[in-house]
């Protein structure tokens, strides 16, 4: 009885590997080494590119950064620099007898 259940079982393995393994035929239409070799040298070709254009990309950023940061500080110096006018006008004013 138990060899009668395990037969069963080892034909429905067979019969499994024999409806789900590929043929001959089905694997001919996958890569071959020369076209994975391709693919490898196409893939680092995008690599470097890829590198080439993070580099560009990064170098932008941080001229862009310099530059707002000048910018920051001119904004500060300027809002001092108003600061100080309107104290000199408040000065005046009152030199004046205007405000």
């Amino acid at each position: 009885m138990e060899n009668t259940s395990a037969m069963k079982d080892i034909l429905e393995i067979v019969q499994f590997i024999k409806d789900n393994a590929a043929s001959k035929q089905d694997l001919l239409g996958l890569a071959t080494k020369t076209d994975l070799a391709q693919l490898d040298g196409t893939v680092k070709l995008l690599k470097s590119d890829f590198e080439e254009f993070k580099d560009d990309v990064l170098t932008t950023l941080d001229k862009h950064s310099v530059i707002l940061q000048r910018l920051d500080q001119e904004r500060t110096f300027t809002l001092e620099r108003v600061k100080n006018l309107e104290e000199d006008v408040k000065q005046i004013k009152l030199k004046l007898a205007i405000a």
